[in-house]
């Protein structure tokens, strides 16, 4: 017999976010994105002082790397809500119109726009108020950067410039790892973030733009029951979904939907 090949060595482990290090206790939530120019963009939650969800204090926070990931730049802060306390908001989903202080940044998700270069980050601005659902208000909210992660932009409102966007009294959440941009079909150039809604009942849907993020509007229900959402493109141009079962009806099973019109059913 011919002799085996050796396997190809394991590529370097190299540890991007470490837990207690950096002024966090614990890192979750990350996502990744390489931009036109080949930079990669990982963004986590930075989480203050213990691994637990919104409402406790947690940071959006960023790093780059210019050479394919072997090494990384110094830690950066995108959303200092967690360990900012200055920092207030209103929840008008939640029929808070008063400014209460956000305390936390995360759930993340990061799209690359293609057509001009920019890079997208869609995450949950949550504060603590007692009383409420999980004792917390969320909202969604976006920020762009045009220099592959140098630097970013001021907090865009997505709910409030697009009034439609969110049905009140729900909780709707950004859905962490990726959103996409649309390559085939009559949708070609659409951007869509994934986000599902963390309330009874539970669904997986998706909010999308035909102007590069300038406007959004919501897509259809992905899937009753489902939280947590992907979305890929297929060669043909639908979209297939893949969803957590948050209803635990069958634990561990995923839900899986199809979509022919660019997501909006």
């Amino acid at each position: 017999a011919a002799p085996t090949e050796p396997s190809p060595p394991a590529p370097p482990f190299v540890p991007v976010f470490v837990a207690g290090q950096q002024g966090y206790a614990c890192y979750r939530i990350p996502a990744l994105v390489a931009t036109t120019n080949g930079t990669l963009i990982a963004v986590a939650d930075g989480r203050v002082s213990n691994c637990r969800d919104i409402p406790n204090a947690i940071d959006l926070v960023c790093k780059r790397s210019l050479n394919q990931g072997r090494t990384w730049t110094p830690l950066q802060v995108i959303a200092n809500y967690g360990k900012g306390t200055n920092g207030t908001d209103v929840y008008p989903a939640y029929g808070l119109t008063n400014a209460v202080r956000h305390v936390a940044a995360g759930d993340a998700a990061l799209l690359l726009d293609r057509t001009n270069g920019r890079v997208w980050v869609l995450y949950d601005n949550g504060a603590y108020v007692s009383g409420q659902h999980n004792d917390r208000a969320l909202k969604l909210e976006l920020r762009q950067t045009d220099d592959d992660g140098l630097t970013w932009s001021a907090p865009i409102d997505v709910e409030a410039k697009n009034r439609d966007l969110r049905p009140a009294g729900t909780d709707r959440m950004a859905s962490p790892g990726n959103g996409i941009q649309l390559l085939h079909g009559p949708h070609a150039g659409r951007l869509i973030f994934p986000v599902y809604v963390w309330a009874k009942p539970y669904y997986s849907t998706l909010i999308y733009s035909d102007d590069h993020g300038q406007t959004w509007r919501r897509g259809g229900n992905a899937g009753t029951g489902g939280g947590e959402i992907q979305i890929a493109e297929t060669q043909d141009g639908r979209l297939l979904a893949t969803l957590r079962n948050n209803a635990f009806v069958r634990k561990g099973v995923r839900f899986f939907s199809t979509s022919s019109d660019g997501g909006q059913t």
